[in-house]
């Protein structure tokens, strides 16, 4: 790759130095202007929908959701570095909150050519389930009944140790945390053309607002203080 100072950036025709100069100041930072597009089969495609598209979603469904008929305290981080360190922000806030359980939510690969159908859950087939030894299993499986109860479209995806989200390290968090990993299916991840599925979102979505609502769940996780 060329080094920094051979780059050029085209900013149009019809400036003299001095005018660009007055225009830009050296240092100034840019990017791509990010372009989306609707495509067939109520699909959208652009960039950085990993994992804006989930942060999106859950925002929307705690704006949607009446405060007074949460289950409980509801905290939203919304963090990165699950890929790489794994001691990013879910781990410092899960540490901090010290949470009874928690939904954790990434985008998932989706179907597509060459891509194993081991790795990888199926576009408009809802939302998928993780089931891995840093899950909790009795809490995966809540939330597999309580999609069915509220008619939500869902996969159950197996993962042999790790699901590659903030999952494992909130799992390990303070003295340990009950979590479940949901994921949305997204094609093209880590490119300039992520594609996703409104209907996927639109049951995730769902679900969130089903999640922080379950009186059940919350009942069976909840910690009772003790009387020492």
């Amino acid at each position: 790759l060329p080094t920094i100072d051979k780059m050029l950036i085209d900013v149009g025709l019809g400036y003299s130095k001095a005018e660009l100069e007055n225009l830009i100041c050296v240092g100034t930072p840019i990017g791509f202007a990010p372009v989306y597009s609707e495509l067939l089969g109520n699909r959208i495609a652009g960039k950085s929908f990993d994992n804006k598209a989930c942060a999106a979603m859950a925002i929307r469904a705690l704006s949607e959701f009446d405060k007074i008929d949460l289950a409980g305290d509801v905290y939203l981080t919304l963090s990165c570095r699950e890929e790489s360190a794994k001691r990013g922000g879910a781990y410092v806030c899960a540490n901090k909150i010290k949470p009874d359980y928690a939904l954790v939510i990434d985008v998932n690969l989706a179907n597509a050519p060459d891509v194993s159908s081991r790795e990888s859950v199926k576009m408009e087939g809802g939302i998928s389930i993780s089931v891995c030894s840093a899950t909790d299993r009795a809490l995966t499986r809540r939330t597999a009944e309580l999609c069915e109860t509220k008619e939500i479209d869902y996969m159950l995806k197996a993962e042999a140790s790790s699901t590659g989200t903030n999952a494992v390290c909130v799992n390990l968090a303070s003295c340990g945390v009950p979590v479940v990993d949901v994921g949305l299916p997204l094609r093209n991840m880590h490119t300039y053309n992520e594609v996703i599925s409104l209907w996927d979102c639109e049951m995730l979505c769902n679900l969130i607002k089903a999640f922080v609502g379950d009186s059940d769940i919350a009942n069976d996780f909840l910690e009772e203080e003790l009387d020492i």
